[in-house]
C-alpha cells in the first residue's frame, strides 16, 4: 500500500530551511541559440508560491544567505534565485533563463559544504517545493523528490517495513546525495545510495522532461547515478529500489586513546574482511575537554560498530565475534548492545549541543587503501584543530567492484574525512586554513575524492580523482548532448 506527502516541515516538527530559486546573470550569452540576447528582465515573476527574488532587491541577501545549510556563506552571488511551485513553473525557469541568456544553477536542499549552488551571475533554482515521497510497499520501492530530507525518507519507509541508505545527517535532502553518490547508513551491504536508483524523472536544457533509462535514454541513468556537482539537467524525481527494514538494531561503542588509532583501524578492518553481513563499521575522531581545567584538549578514538539484525540473538551472537580479538577489551570505556533504530542512529547530527552539524562548516574527504596511515594523519590534524567541534570520521569497507552502469566509479576500503566545525564569523580564516591543511594531509594516502564532499572551487585539479578516466569523459560527452548550449553550470572550477 501506498503512502504519500508533500511536507512542508520535516517529520519530527523542525521547520525546514528557506531557500530560494535563481534567475541570473551573463555567463552563456554567445552559446545560446546563435541569437542576439534581450535586455535582462529584472522584473520577471512566478505566479502563485513560486518566488522570485533578483539581486538588488530589499530582501535578496537574506534569501541568498539562506540558501546554505550551515551559516558559512561563500561569497559568490547569482543574478536572481526562483523557487518554483512545481514543474510547470520550473519549465518556465529554465525558459526564461536560456531567453535572458543566464546560466543556471540547481538546488536541492543546500547541504554540499562548497556551496556549489551558489554561482557567480545566472540563475540559482531552488528545488524547496519538490519534496514529495510515495513508497510501495509490494515492490520495495520509493519514489521522492530532490528536496526531501533522509530522515523523512526513512520515516515514510519504517512504517512499510523497508530500509535505504540515506545519509548519516538527517537534514541531507535526496537530490543531491544521490547525484553524487550516496555514501550512508550501512551502504556496504545496502549499497551506494545511486546504485538503488532504478528510474528517474529529468527536465532538460529545453524544458522537456524525460524518464531516465528509457529508450534513448540509457546512458542518462548513467550520469545520474553519480555526476554530482557537474549534472546537466534538473532531476526530479527518483525511484529507489529499498531493503527490508532490520528487526533489531544495535549500537556498539568503544573508546581508545588516539594514539592507538592504526591499531584501532587494523582491528575495523579485520571485522570488515571477516564478512558479517549488515554491520556498519566506523570511526570518530573528536576532541573532548581536558581533565583538568585549563588543560589541552584530549583526542579520542571512538569505534562504533553498529549491526543491523532480525533478532536480538542475532545480534549477540554477531557481536561475540567484535568482541573475540583482544582489541575489544582494551577500550577505555565500551558500550554494547544499545538499542537503536534508524531514526535513533541520525538523532546525533541535529543536536546541536553536539558540534557535529551545525555552525560554519568545511570538509574534506579522501578514499584511500592506505587507511590506518590516513586515520593518523587525521587524528593528528584534528588534535591542533582550533575549534573543539572540529572532528573526523573514517568509515570502513570491502573494497567491492562497483556496477558499471553508474557514473560513480571511484571508491576504496577507506573513506577518511576531516570535518571543520566552528561557530563565529570572525574564526572563518583559522580555521578554513586548517580544513585546507588536513587536505594537504590527507592527500598523500588518497586513491580517489568523493564528488559529494569536494571543494572544486578551491581544487577543481581533484575532480578528476572522483570519477575514473573513462566515467570522467563520458559524462562531459553526455553533457554535450543533451546540454549543448552550456545553460547548467558545469563543475565548479570548469564552468
Amino acid at each position: 500500500m501506498a503512502t504519500k506527502s508533500r511536507p512542508d516541515e520535516t517529520a519530527s516538527g523542525i521547520s525546514r530551511r528557506s531557500v530560494l530559486a535563481a534567475l541570473g546573470h551573463l555567463g552563456i550569452a554567445s552559446l545560446l541559440a546563435g541569437c542576439a540576447v534581450p535586455r535582462r528582465e529584472a522584473t520577471w515573476r512566478l505566479p502563485g508560491e513560486g518566488v522570485v527574488v533578483h539581486r538588488g532587491d530589499r530582501d535578496f541577501e537574506t534569501w541568498r544567505r539562506a540558501m546554505p545549510w550551515q551559516d558559512w556563506v561563500a561569497a559568490r552571488t547569482p543574478e536572481c534565485i526562483a523557487r518554483p511551485a512545481d514543474r510547470g513553473q520550473l519549465r518556465e525557469a529554465l525558459l526564461h533563463a536560456r531567453q535572458q541568456g543566464l546560466r543556471v544553477a540547481i538546488k536541492s536542499g543546500g547541504h554540499n559544504v562548497s556551496e556549489a549552488f551558489l554561482r557567480e551571475g545566472g540563475m540559482l533554482v531552488d528545488l524547496h517545493h519538490f519534496n514529495g515521497v510515495e513508497v510501495d510497499a509490494a515492490t520495495a520501492s520509493a519514489t521522492v523528490e530532490p528536496a526531501l530530507w533522509g530522515r523523512d525518507l526513512s520515516l515514510h519507509l519504517s512504517e512499510a517495513g523497508l530500509a535505504f541508505p540515506v545519509a548519516h545527517c538527517a537534514t541531507v535532502p535526496m537530490g543531491g546525495y544521490l547525484l553524487g553518490g550516496g555514501v550512508g547508513i550501512n551502504t556496504d551491504h545496502w549499497g551506494i545510495g545511486c546504485h538503488g536508483v532504478t528510474g528517474a524523472e529529468v527536465m532538460l536544457a529545453d524544458g522537456t522532461t524525460v524518464d531516465a533509462g528509457s529508450p534513448g535514454h540509457e546512458d542518462l541513468l548513467w550520469a545520474v547515478r553519480g555526476a554530482g556537482t557537474g549534472f546537466f539537467g534538473v532531476v526530479t524525481r527518483y525511484k529507489l529500489r529499498c531493503a527490508p527494514l532490520p528487526r533489531d538494531v544495535r549500537e556498539n561503542v568503544f573508546v581508545f586513546p588516539a594514539a592507538r588509532v592504526a591499531e584501532v583501524v587494523q582491528w575495523l578492518e579485520g571485522l570488515v574482511e571477516d564478512g558479517m553481513p549488515d554491520t556498519e563499521v566506523m570511526m570518530l575522531l573528536a576532541n573532548s575537554p581536558g581533565p583538568a581545567p585549563g588543560a589541552p584538549p584530549v583526542t579520542l578514538c571512538i569505534a562504533r560498530v553498529v549491526l543491523f539484525c532480525d533478532s536480538e540473538s542475532a545480534s549477540r551472537e554477531r557481536l561475540a565475534r567484535v568482541l573475540a580479538g583482544p582489541m575489544a577489551s582494551q577500550a577505555v570505556f565500551s558500550e554494547t548492545m544499545k538499542a537503536a533504530t534508524i531514526d535513533s542512529l541520525m538523532i546525533g547530527s541535529v543536536d546541536a549541543a553536539r558540534g557535529l552539524g551545525f555552525g560554519r562548516s568545511h570538509v574534506n574527504t579522501i578514499w584511500t587503501a592506505r587507511t590506518a596511515e590516513a586515520a593518523t594523519a587525521a587524528a593528528e590534524m584534528v588534535s591542533r584543530a582550533p575549534s573543539p567541534k572540529t572532528h573526523a570520521v573514517i568509515s570502513l569497507r570491502k573494497h567491492k567492484a562497483l556496477p558499471e552502469d553508474a557514473c560513480f566509479s571511484a571508491l576504496d576500503r577507506g573513506f577518511v574525512g576531516c570535518y571543520g566545525v566552528w561557530d563565529k564569523a570572525s574564526d572563518d580564516a583559522v580555521n578554513i586554513a586548517w580544513s585546507e591543511a588536513s587536505r594537504e594531509a590527507l592527500q598523500p594516502f588518497a586513491s580517489g575524492n568523493y564528488i559529494n564532499e569536494l571543494d572544486a572551487f578551491r581544487r577543481p585539479d581533484l575532480l578528476k580523482r572522483a570519477f575514473s578516466a573513462e566515467a570522467f569523459a563520458r559524462l562531459q560527452a553526455l553533457r554535450k548532448r543533451y546540454d549543448p548550449q552550456g545553460l547548467f553550470h558545469d563543475f565548479p572550477g570548469l564552468s
